[in-house]
């Protein structure tokens, strides 16, 4: 499934395996799309360039699958190239 969206905040959290993955909670997507994604560790070290703390924000396109832990995986991700929500300590 493809979305469209804005990240509200994202957070680096260790499975139960001892892998690293990245929790995507969005705002603005589709009424049918999840508002929660994670990032697992291979698309994390094949996307070395994301950053949690610069990702929230930004503009997000990505593709998802739901995986049979029944949460939804990104599969490929893009961020924009600026933020469109201002930083909480912004007024």
């Amino acid at each position: 499934m493809k979305l469209r969206g804005i990240v509200r905040s994202s957070s680096l959290q260790e499975t139960t395996e001892g892998q690293l993955e990245l929790r995507l909670d969005l705002q603005g997507v589709g009424p049918a799309q999840p508002r929660t994604v994670v990032v697992p560790q291979d698309v994390l070290i094949r996307e070395a360039w994301l950053d949690p703390d610069e990702a929230v924000g930004r503009g997000i396109e990505a593709e998802v699958a739901l995986a049979d832990d029944g949460r939804w995986r990104v599969v490929t991700l893009v961020l924009g190239p600026s933020r469109v929500l201002r930083r909480p300590d912004e007024t």
